[in-house]
Order: C-alpha cells, then sequence, then structure tokens
C-alpha cells in the first residue's frame, strides 16, 4: 500500500496575473475617489472623461508589473515572469496611448500635459523608492498619495474640457486626504 499526497494546484499563469494588479493597501481608494469626485464635481459624463479614465486606470495598473520588470532587468528577480510582464505593459501602453491620443489630437486637451509631465515624475520617484527598498516608507507613500490626487484635477479637466480655479483646488483637496491617510494608516 502507496500513500499518495493529493495533487498540488498547478502553478500556472493564473496567480503571476493576479500579481499584476496593484495590490498596496488602500491603493484603489487613492486613485478611484479622486477619478469619481473629479468627474462628479464637473457633472459631465462624456466621452473626454471616460477616456482619461481609461488612460490614468491604465497608468495606475502599469506601476506595479514596471517595478517588477525593471526588478528583472536588474537580475534582482526571475526573468521567467518578464514576458508576461512585458505584454502587461504592453496593452497598459496601448491604452493609455490610444486614449492619450483621443484627448490631445480629437479633443485638444492639452491642459493634461502639464497633469502628465508631473504624474510620470512622480511614477518615476516611486520606481526609484522601489528598487531603493524604500517603497514603504512615510515620504515614498506621502508622495504616491499625492500622485493619485492628480486624477481628480485630471478627471475634472478632461470632462469639462478647460481649466477652472476648481481644477487645481479638487488635487489640493485630495492630496489632503490621501496624505492625512497615510500617517493615519500607519498608527
Amino acid at each position: 500500500m502507496t500513500i499518495t499526497s493529493p495533487p498540488q494546484p498547478s502553478a500556472g499563469p493564473a496567480p503571476r496575473l493576479k500579481a499584476l494588479l496593484p495590490r498596496e493597501h488602500g491603493g484603489w481608494f487613492l486613485f478611484l475617489v479622486p477619478v469619481a469626485v473629479g468627474l462628479g464635481v464637473a457633472g459631465q459624463f462624456n466621452g473626454r472623461g471616460d477616456a482619461f479614465v481609461v488612460a490614468a486606470l491604465a497608468l495606475f495598473c502599469a506601476r506595479q508589473p514596471l517595478g517588477m520588470a525593471l526588478k528583472s532587468w536588474r537580475g534582482k528577480r526571475t526573468l521567467a515572469d518578464l514576458p508576461l510582464l512585458l505584454a502587461w505593459l504592453a496593452v497598459c501602453a496601448l491604452l493609455m496611448a490610444a486614449t492619450s491620443a483621443y484627448l490631445l489630437v480629437v479633443a485638444r486637451l492639452w491642459g493634461l500635459l502639464p497633469l502628465g509631465i508631473v504624474g510620470a515624475g512622480l511614477l518615476a520617484l516611486q520606481l526609484w523608492a522601489g528598487s531603493a527598498r524604500l517603497a514603504r516608507t512615510l515620504w515614498s507613500e506621502v508622495i504616491g498619495a499625492a500622485g493619485l490626487a492628480l486624477a481628480a484635477a485630471g478627471a475634472h479637466y478632461a470632462a469639462i474640457g478647460a481649466w477652472t480655479i476648481t481644477t487645481p483646488v479638487l488635487w489640493l483637496q485630495m492630496a489632503i486626504v490621501g496624505v492625512g491617510g497615510v500617517p493615519y494608516s500607519r498608527w
């Protein structure tokens, strides 16, 4: 009589795909609430706002796989996941490029460029913090929360199609909420 162990679940692509989505505690909240507030305050739900949401969501979903891919290239992670990470990043890049082209060329919302430049800079800072093993520090989380709050200003601007005093005020309010929540969650 031989005793066999029960079959082990396969380590197929399902667990790896799950790891591609942002999993930080509260990260989805810090992204989705500013988007909802920006669109809600604008009071207009249109294709420009929808395109901004898709572009912002693609950027939000690209951060973690981008960090993992950079670690793979530096030899701090296995290269086995690199094809999946690059495929995911290609999908995110395609979504961002298509929606950004619509917003900039068709809708002529060139005012999104300053927000995009600041957002890209904060993303680069977050990626650097992750590679320097500083990703869970207070300053890194504060910068991340303030960066995600840019979604409120972007959503508002995209929905109404113009800068108003409300646009930066929405960013400031959402940044205060997000940044204020960082030390609170650490307590």
